[in-house]
């Protein structure tokens, strides 16, 4: 047989005789080949493949033939396999292949080859076989061979299939740092058409981005984000596994709120910011306008850094740059950092006496200059200049000046010193000379000259005698001076360079001559003595001492030969010395010379009387050396009385009665005598009132008493004694009064008349009595049950009967008639309201009715009951009568359990709308009224719905298609119902007493409403919910499917399923690949079907609980395959594309056609992988059709659509819109073809960048600079391709408003002068001027920096905006500015005077726009008083007395002063007395006040003290003082005397100020600064206080003060959890107050310490937090803060809390906040930890297939709850048992909870599955061992004489299996454990052996060749 062609050579052997032969072969298929031949042999071509022959030859002779000869068989090759198809599976990449059923066929063999060389196969003896070995992106052709017996068919049809897409490699995401996209570039993966980048953010938001390159674009990113990207391939129809995720940061977000602030000492600026997010690190930068830079960095966490080296003088523009893991990002700070001037140089000085030139250089940075000279002392001569030199005109003498010179600018100073400078010495001061009178020698001395180094003292004698010395000390002796002459000294200073000028000169005058005799003479009346004496020669002062017995020592000086000793105390004896000085000298001698004062004025003269007695006596104090005394009394009638006495007691006897009589005493020796004692005054014993009488009415309790006048009376004292004990006095001075008296009592009443010192007898006295008193203290009862009424009364003085009165508002009055404080009514009707009164009598007077009161009797009891129930609601209603004197009722529900409903209501009826299901309620209603509840009604019963079944559940046999109801037992129901509602209608299935129900015999697929009512005798409404269950859905019947040859869609359908909710459509090969499609309808379309494959197609139908049972099947072959791999790349900037493909073996040549969206065609035929299609048109879509061509088939097109290059906008056009802020520029253009979006870009001629995106044909440009002229350009952007630039258009933004506004208030002239830096871009500034308080609005405009606006109103407030202008464009307004106009004039000015503080008190009319007032009073004699005050009242103080003073009142703002206001003239009142004394201790309520008394007169003096409030303390004395009583602490007392009680007399001191003590302070309060532990503490001001002590005093001994002048001040520095004890002391100039009362503060809790956190894995997980605690906390708050701000926390007054509720996947912040009640800012120190998820559960390894040796392993597991987790499973273990050979294996991080891992045969493996998020990793889960397969049996040995197959050990293996294999097919031999086989049953072929585990069979050994003795023989 010729299997290549078919043909069949059939050989014989001739017979003898034959002639010829025909040969006949009849086959399989019924087809006969005849061969006639006179050969032995004969060929028979063109067989049909598959066919098996028999052959028969016969041999024709001449006349016979011969019998058939038979041969073996003829068998044709097998036929070439049909319907060859072909699909991948996208996720194991295997090839099934399938085929038809080829004839004669016993083997087929598929071989799979690529482009270059790559290949694989497989061997079935089925319709299909695996292809397990593709090559991922790569196109392979398939082709299938059958074998046969003895031949192999050839190959089949091409088919092509390709392998999944290879993953993409050398992912590289890149960021553009400028448009802040992310640019995904990868290498270009086999068999990858087009690409897809996703990106995932911090967030999990995620993004993509899709190309046919090997880059894209993702535009529109995030600052500060971390972003992880990966990248898959695609084809048509399957995606290559994600690249390894690769993360990458996105720029990182810029600073802001960027603050400088300068260290003018070091020279450096700290510079801060806000947090810019993404950022890694900072760097600053600050650039001088001379490219000076200086710079500093930090870390991510610190957003503040130190600038150094900064250079003075400088500006320095700031820049912060948050700096990323590839891009930054910057901000600039607004304004410019200054630095401080640079140090001046060259400084020097030039000085003669007393003058200082300085100069110096230009210094940078200085606008002005502080020149100081100062000396060790600190005295400082300062000099100010903007200029480079300075002098000091004035220094002082003496001095060593350091000499310094401050650069100063806006911001600092810096300072340059020069060598110090030395004045000259100053002369030397306070000169001294001193004599020694005994030698004759003189010392001289001075106080040093600090820069002297010597000195020269000079002596001038008046008799030319002169001497000098010279010393280096400060004083010297001078010998040797002549008696009695005057000398003149002076000294002189000598310095290094200058001499001093000479001193102040002295004299000194040498020591007088000897004293001769000394005489005394005494004047009593003077009390002075004359002293003389002889002439003393060279004296210039004589010196006469008198010392008195008692001390006293008096003296006089003269420089004449006597003189007068005055002021001589009196009773004293005199010894005389006599000195005689000169200015150096004095001469001092005894006299030996006495003398007698006069005697002394008695003291404490005494008067005292014996009241009722005519006898007084005098008393008084006895003085020394005085003979005798004389007493003296006279009466104010003139009448006297004298009496001597040489003791200090004299009696005066018959002075009678109402006398007033002085006293006095005089002391007498020799003819002296003292002065007259002080007076004492005596009233004699006044008389006795007669007459008295009492008027007295029944109506009133006030009696009207009358007496005659009592000689010597000064006042009277009347005296009224009750009956009831009641007594009572009055004092008068008249001899009438009229008194009130308590009623109800009979009275005494008498009168005594009463002098200073003595009281008269009682007079005789008047009896009377008064009218009962009123009931008081009615008080009202009433007894709610009985219906009673009482009251009660106090008991009424005087009263012997009462009567009460009740009205009730129905006008019905009881009476109660008693001798008791009480009455009860029993008569009063329920519901009613009594007016209750009392009133009193006695057998004269009825008392007045007292108030009345009230009985509120209680209200009636309801009746008529009657309670409903609706049994559809459940709802219980309840009526009842209306109850007397009921405001409202009160209803109550009582249930068998006690339980209560209750309400209350105004009418008469309710409604019971929450009672309990199935209870019987008891009913009562009580009326209540204000002050009674009435008793509960009677009864009513009212029983309730029974409860409605809970918990009703269903429970569906999805196999028998039945339903079983439960349901809870339902309170109060006797039996259930149980209605079934379906498709045959309601029914009721069940009635029962028990609680469950079956439902059978259902339809499927249906729907049944499901309801258990429970029933009792009085409703059956009570249903429960509904139950909605459905049956099992039908089986879907009438499946049909069809092909869509065009789509390759497999479209089935079917008729709806009655229940169905969805349906599961399968289509399966049969080779076992399945696909399924699931649908919510009645079709279903399979577009991931393999081309050329035959289908089996079945449908089941699901509702979500219950799958039935698939369809009849229907099979269906798929559309054949195209052209695959097909691509068109683009060439953006040629606007052409190349096409390619997968060659093809089947298919000729190529067509490609594309059309483009305008009709543009272009065409390329190929029989290559590729064409190229050129001139396309911009801006369209192509639609490309590539045809493969093989001139059977027309379907196998492949389409793509190609976007061109976009084409460029035109027609750009700009538009400034003025009135928007910052300048906004409207962009428009026209719309191109092809452009997916837009961009505008604007870029200033200094190179500032702004653009904006869009899709639309407009976009504005926003926050443009003003002022600049920017260039704008629009840019075309589409996918795959960069921008198409636009031609340029130019456009100039708004002006920039005015800088550096400022305002001028010109006050004098009531105007404003308005003042900007020069605007370059400005054409015309307009300054504008609004009142606030009009809206009137004034303007000016300038071409230049300033303008003008006069005429401002006073008194008013302006906003002034200035703005630019040029065109029709205005600017933004420039920064609001207020100013103020001049306030008004005062008006309405006067005034008063305060003659006691000699202050005049100032009050006019509130002026607008006046902030503060000064009133300036002018006096006539220059002297001037000023007061200042925010009000309209002012008090000019310490006026002068009895001056005229002119008053002017102006008022003031910060801005400007009005003018004075009209004046207005005061006179002050006269002073004539001299200066007073006022003496106060701190604390005492007195004040002495003390003054000069006149000398003539017994005027009785008026001292006066006025306070701060304007109150008034006086008193009055005729002798020289008096004390002012209640004296208040806190005051300041302005006191004055006058000799009358008119203030304002001419007799009257000058004002004396004083103030008192200040109060102790109050109103102590503390607030703690919870922020600081800084505590506030402040209290009520004092008036006098100065200044301020506060003390806090911790427990443990921690002291703080804190001294002030204001009433607050702030304890800082406390120490926490501590308590301490505060308290204040006020202080003036003379006192310290009392302490105030201590206050407590307690201190916020210390933190809390030693934070630990352990946290719980999962969702919903748990934080266990503890710490050590702080004392003084009542209570903690563990706290739990995510990056997102969502804070969760617990509560507890514990050390240790749980967080609940944590959130996996997220860090977070932990710390503990202690709480003392107040404070909650003790924080603990953070920790800082993720929510880890668990590891995940259900974690299992199944083995799966194994290729050569090869096994997979998949493991599986439960994903985690846990948001935007990742798993990553990680294997180690060894092969073959061997310690050489261990691997340790990781997959990558993957969302996917399944996992497959290839790993080599006969290995062990311990595999764990981890899990992680974005906040932490979990831990590893429990390991899962186990081995591989194992390795195939090795050295396989077949024996064919025994039958037996032999093989070496396989590892792990526990059992083995032996094949055969034919052509046949596989069969099984034997299994065993052992390592030899009996092979009995099989006679030829190949054996295999494989090894078995648990993980499954190993590959098949090498094959042996197996033919058994009995086949080879």
């Amino acid at each position: 047989m010729n299997c290549g062609s078919n043909t069949a050579s059939v050989s014989w052997s001739g017979g003898n005789g034959a002639l010829s032969f025909t040969m006949t072969m009849e086959c399989s298929n019924g087809q006969t080949y005849i061969c006639s031949t006179n050969e032995t042999e004969c060929d028979i071509t063109n067989m049909a493949c598959g066919q098996t022959c028999t052959v028969k030859v016969v041999a024709e002779g001449h006349s016979c033939n011969s019998s058939e000869g038979t041969g073996s068989p003829v068998i044709t090759g097998p036929c070439v396999p049909q319907n060859v198809s072909a699909s991948v599976s996208c996720s194991s990449n295997i090839a099934t292949v399938t085929w038809g059923s080829s004839q004669g066929a016993e083997l087929y063999t598929v071989t799979a080859s690529s482009v270059n060389d790559l290949s694989a196969n497989c061997t079935s003896p089925s319709t299909s076989c695996d292809l397990s070995a593709l090559t991922c992106g790569q196109s392979y052709i398939i082709t299938v061979k059958a074998k046969g017996s003895n031949c192999s068919s050839g190959n089949s049809a091409p088919v092509q299939v390709q392998a999944v897409p290879c993953t993409p490699s050398n992912v590289l995401p890149t960021v553009d740092c400028v448009t802040k996209a992310l640019v995904v570039s990868w290498t270009p993966s086999a068999g990858g058409q087009y690409y897809t980048a996703t990106l995932q953010d911090s967030n999990g938001q995620s993004t993509s981005c899709q190309s046919t390159d090997s880059q894209c674009n993702v535009t529109g990113l995030s600052c500060g984000q971390l972003y992880r990207v990966n990248v898959t391939a695609s084809d048509s129809l399957c995606s290559s596994p994600p690249s390894a995720t690769v993360s990458t940061n996105s720029v990182p977000c810029a600073a802001s709120s960027i603050r400088a602030v300068l260290d003018c000492q070091l020279g450096t600026a700290t510079v801060s910011w806000q947090y810019g997010a993404g950022a890694q690190g900072y760097a600053v930068s600050a650039l001088a306008p001379v490219n000076t830079r200086t710079s500093c960095t930090s870390n991510s966490s610190i957003t503040h850094c130190e600038l150094s080296d900064l250079q003075c003088g400088n500006e320095y523009t700031v820049n912060v740059q948050s700096l990323g893991y590839t891009c930054n990002a910057s901000a600039q700070m607004t304004g410019l950092l200054i630095t401080g001037p640079c140090v001046p140089q060259h400084l020097t000085v030039h000085y003669s006496p007393s003058t200082a030139l300085l100069s110096w250089d230009v210094t940078k940075g200085g606008s002005n200059f502080t020149a100081e000279a100062v000396t060790l002392e600190g005295l400082t001569v300062t000099c100010e200049t903007s200029n480079t030199n300075c002098t000091f005109p004035h220094l002082d003498c003496d001095q060593i000046y350091n000499i310094s010179v401050t650069a100063h600018n806006s911001v600092c100073s810096d300072t340059v010193t020069s060598d110090p400078i030395k004045t000259e010495p100053c002369p030397p001061q306070n000169v001294k000379a001193s004599l020694n009178c005994a030698t004759l020698s003189a010392t001289v001395s001075w106080e040093p000259s600090q820069l002297a180094v010597g000195y020269v003292a000079f002596l001038e004698g008046g008799n030319d005698h002169s001497t000098s010395c010279q010393t280096n000390h400060t004083y010297c002796s001078v010998p040797y001076l002549t008696c009695g002459t005057v000398y003149y000294v002076r000294v002189r200073a000598i310095g290094e360079v200058f001499n001093s000028s000479d001193s102040t000169g002295v004299n000194m005058t040498s020591a007088p001559c000897l004293s001769t005799s000394v005489s005394a003479m005494v004047d009593c009346t003077t009390d002075s003595v004359l002293v003389s004496w002889s002439a003393i020669a060279g004296a210039e002062n004589y010196s006469v001492t008198a010392l008195g017995s008692e001390g006293q020592t008096v003296s006089c000086s003269t420089n004449q030969n006597h003189c007068n000793i005055s002021s001589l105390q009196c009773g004293q004896q005199f010894n005389l010395t006599f000195s005689s000085t000169n200015q150096q000298c004095q001469t001092t001698s005894t006299t030996n010379v006495t003398f007698l004062s006069r005697p002394c004025v008695p003291l404490q003269p005494v008067i005292n009387t014996l009241c009722g007695n005519k006898m007084s006596v005098m008393s008084w104090d006895v003085r020394e050396v005085v003979d005798y005394y004389i007493a003296q009394a006279f009466s104010a009638a003139g009448e006297y009385q004298l009496c001597n006495s040489t003791s200090s007691v004299c009696s005066f006897s018959t002075l009678g009665f109402g006398e007033t009589f002085t006293f006095s005493v005089t002391a007498h020796r020799g003819h002296c005598q003292s002065d007259t004692s002080a007076p004492v005054y005596l009233t004699t014993d006044p008389c006795k009132p007669e007459n008295v009488t009492a008027h007295v009415s029944c109506d009133s309790e006030t009696v009207e008493l009358d007496w005659s006048k009592a000689k010597g009376a000064s006042f009277y004292i009347v005296m009224a004694t009750g009956s009831l004990g009641y007594f009572v006095d009055f004092n008068t001075s008249s001899t009438n009064l009229s008194v009130s008296l308590l009623c109800g009592q009979s009275y005494n009443v008498s009168v005594q008349a009463n002098s200073d010192t003595c009281d008269s007898l009682p007079s005789i006295p008047a009896l009377f009595k008064l009218a009962p008193c009123t009931p008081l203290n009615l008080v009202t009862y009433f007894e709610c049950d009985n219906q009673l009424g009482s009251v009660s009364w106090g008991t009424s003085d005087g009263a012997n009967m009462y009567t009460a009165t009740a009205v009730g508002e129905d006008g019905n009055t009881h009476l109660c008639v008693t001798n008791w404080t009480s009455c009860t009514w029993e008569d009063l009707h329920c519901g009613e309201i009594y007016n209750v009164t009392v009133t009193a009598n006695d057998s004269r007077c009825t008392s007045a009715r007292s108030n009345s009161t009230t009985i509120h009797m209680a209200p009636c009891v309801p009746q008529a009951l009657t309670p409903i129930l609706d049994c559809g609601t459940g709802v219980g209603s309840l009526s009842w009568a209306s109850s007397a004197g009921a405001e409202t009722y009160e209803v109550v529900a009582v249930n068998e359990d006690g339980n209560t409903l209750a309400f209350s209501t105004n009418i008469t009826s309710g409604f019971f709308s929450e009672l309990l299901c199935g209870k019987q309620y008891q009913v009562t209603v009580r009326a209540i009224n204000g002050q009674c509840r009435s008793e509960p009604s009677s009864p009513a019963y009212l029983s309730s719905v029974p409860c409605v079944p809970q918990n009703v559940v269903s429970e569906l046999d999805c196999t028998f298609n039945f339903i079983n109801i439960r349901w809870n037992i339902s309170r109060g129901a006797a039996s259930y119902l149980v209605v079934v509602k379906g498709p045959e209608g309601p029914v009721t299935a069940c009635n029962t007493t028990a609680q469950v129900c079956r439902l059978q015999t259902l339809h499927c697929g249906s729907s049944y409403d499901v309801s258990v009512i429970a029933v009792n005798q009085q409703c059956n409404t009570s249903g429960s919910s509904f139950l909605q269950i459905n049956t099992v859905p039908c089986v879907p019947t009438h499946v049909q499917s069809s092909v869509n040859c065009t789509t390759g869609d497999v479209s089935v359908s079917w008729d709806p399923s009655l229940g169905a909710i969805s349906y599961a459509a399968v289509a399966q090969t049969s080779g076992g690949y399945a696909s399924v499609c699931n649908s919510t309808g009645t079709a279903c379309v399979f577009s991931d079907l393999l081309c050329g494959m035959n289908y089996s197609l079945t449908v089941s139908a699901t509702d979500g609980t219950c799958n039935t049972a698939p369809s009849q099947p229907v099979v269906l072959s798929t559309v054949p395959c195209k052209p695959q791999n097909a691509s068109a790349q683009l060439d953006c900037d040629t606007n052409s594309a190349v096409v390619s493909w997968e060659l093809s073996d089947t298919v000729t040549h190529y067509t490609v056609q594309a059309i483009g969206s305008d009709g543009h065609r272009i065409d390329c035929t190929s029989s290559d992988h590729s064409c190229t299609l050129n001139g396309m048109h911009c801006g369209q879509n192509y639609n490309i059709t590539v045809a493969a061509l093989d001139g059977v088939c027309d379907n196998s097109n492949t389409h793509l659509v190609l976007k061109s290059a976009p084409c460029a906008p035109s027609n750009v056009q700009t538009s400034l819109h003025c009135d928007l802020r910052g300048g906004v520029v409207s962009v428009s253009w026209v719309q191109a073809n092809g452009a997916e979006s837009y961009m505008a870009v604007a870029v200033s001629n200094d190179g500032h960048f702004y653009s904006c995106n869009t899709t639309t044909a407009s976009c504005d440009l926003q926050e443009l600079q003003c002022g600049q002229i920017y260039n704008v350009s629009v840019y075309s952007l589409a996918y795959g391709c960069g921008g198409v630039k636009s031609t340029m258009s130019q456009v100039q933004t708004a002006p920039c408003p005015p800088q550096n506004v400022s305002a001028i208030v010109q006050c004098d002239s009531g105007s404003v002068l308005v003042s900007w830096n020069p605007a370059v871009d400005a054409s015309l500034i307009i300054v504008e001027l609004e009142s606030e308080s009009t809206g009137v609005i004034s303007s000016c405009n300038s071409t230049n920096t300033q303008c003008s606006i006069t005429h401002l109103p006073c008194g008013e407030r302006f906003n002034l905006i200035v703005v630019s202008l040029r065109g029709g464009c205005q600017s933004q307004p420039s920064s609001n500015l207020s100013i103020t106009s001049a306030p008004c004039i005062p008006q309405g000015v006067n005034g008063t005077v305060d003659c006691v503080t000699n202050s005049a008190w100032v009050s006019w009319e509130v002026a607008n726009g006046a902030e503060s007032y000064t009133v300036l009073a002018v006096g006539e004699d220059g002297n001037n008083s000023t007061c200042s005050s925010s009000n309209s009242t002012c008090n000019a103080p310490d006026l002068g007395c009895g001056r005229s003073y002119t008053f002017y009142v102006t008022a003031s703002n910060a801005a400007c002063l009005s003018p004075p206001s009209s004046s207005f003239q005061l006179e002050t009142a006269p002073c004539a007395l001299s200066s007073i004394v006022v003496v106060a201790e701190c604390h005492s309520s007195v004040i002495m006040v003390q003054w000069q008394k006149a000398r003539s007169g017994n005027s009785l003096y008026f001292a006066t003290a006025e306070d701060q409030d304007l109150s008034i303390l006086s008193c009055n004395s005729s002798t020289s003082s008096c004390n002012l009583t209640n004296v208040q602490c806190d005051k300041e007392y302005t006191i004055i005397v006058a000799a009358s009680a008119n203030k304002c007399s001419s007799l009257r001191s000058p004002p004396y100020k004083i103030r008192t003590a200040p109060c102790q302070p109050s109103s102590v309060q503390a607030d703690t600064d919870c922020q600081s532990n800084n505590v506030f503490v402040s209290w009520n001001p004092s008036y006098v206080a100065q200044s301020y002590l506060l003390t806090a005093v911790g427990r443990d001994g921690d002291l703080k003060t804190c001294k002030t002048s204001d009433i607050n001040c702030t304890l800082t520095d406390l120490q926490c959890s501590n308590i301490y004890q505060v308290s204040i002391l006020a202080s003036n100039e003379n006192c310290t107050s009392l302490p105030s009362d201590n206050i407590t503060i307690k201190t916020m809790p210390c933190d809390p310490a030693n934070l630990t956190v352990t946290l719980q894995c999962g969702n919903s997980s748990s934080a266990s937090l503890s710490w050590v605690g702080s004392t003084g906390s009542v209570a903690y708050m563990g706290l739990a803060q995510s990056e997102n701000g969502t804070t969760t926390y617990c509560e507890t007054t514990k050390t240790s809390c749980i967080l609940e509720g944590l959130v996996c996947g997220t860090v977070y912040n932990f710390t503990v906040q202690a709480m003392d009640g107040f404070c909650n800012n003790s924080l603990s120190e953070t920790q800082t930890k993720g929510a880890a998820p668990c590891p995940p559960t259900g974690f299992r390894v199944i083995p799966r297939t194994v290729v050569n040796d090869t096994q997979i392993l998949r493991a599986s597991w439960s994903a985690v709850n846990c948001p935007n987790s990742e798993y990553l499973l990680a294997l180690t273990g060894s092969i073959q048992g061997t310690d050489q050979a261990l691997f340790d294996i990781t997959s990558y991080w993957t969302s996917r909870t399944v996992f497959e891992v290839p790993l080599p045969c006969a290995s062990t493996y311990s595999a764990t599955i981890s899990a992680r998020n974005s906040a932490t990793t979990s831990g590893k889960s429990a390991a899962v061992t186990g081995t591989t397969v194992p390795c195939a049996p090795l050295n396989v040995t077949f024996s064919a004489s025994l039958a037996v197959v032999a093989w070496n050990e396989s590892l792990f293996a526990e059992n083995y299996t032996v094949y055969g294999v034919t052509s046949s097919g596989r069969m099984k031999l034997c299994t065993t454990s052992q390592l030899l086989c009996s092979v009995t049953n099989f006679s030829s072929g190949h054996i295999v052996v494989t090894a078995q585990n648990a993980a499954g069979e190993s590959g098949d050994s090498v094959p042996v060749v197996a033919v058994t003795a009995d086949r080879r023989r």
